[in-house]
């Protein structure tokens, strides 16, 4: 590795969510730091598990030290969706995650 020392941040801000997009931005072993990703609503939303399967696979979590997660989405399993990829996180300090339910129109927070 020519720069050992290197630290990614990754700031991604997206009306169209595709799987070919996160894997294009996302690579195997690539060392983010930090990695924000706001997702606004569309119609053809990418579901959030693959963004958290694409990561995982990557091994993007074993340098995560921050993650901003805020989304429209709505996602039905919070739980089973984040806990795998979170529990990778072994340097995370820092999650803020948004997320909308659309069916009463407001925020629930989590940090």
């Amino acid at each position: 590795m020519l720069c050992p020392d290197l630290q990614v941040e990754l700031f991604i801000y997206t009306t169209s969510p595709s799987r070919r997009e996160v894997e294009f931005l996302i690579v195997p072993n690539m060392l983010i730091k930090r990695l924000t990703y706001l997702c606004g609503a569309f119609d053809m939303e990418m579901e959030t598990d693959v963004l958290f399967g694409h990561l995982l696979a990557c091994k993007t979590n074993d340098h995560l030290v921050s993650l901003v997660y805020d989304s429209d989405l709505n996602i039905p399993d919070l739980a089973s969706t984040f806990s795998p990829s979170l529990q990778a996180c072994r340097k995370l300090e820092c999650l803020e995650l948004s997320v909308s339910y659309p069916a009463n129109n407001s925020d629930n927070n989590f940090f």
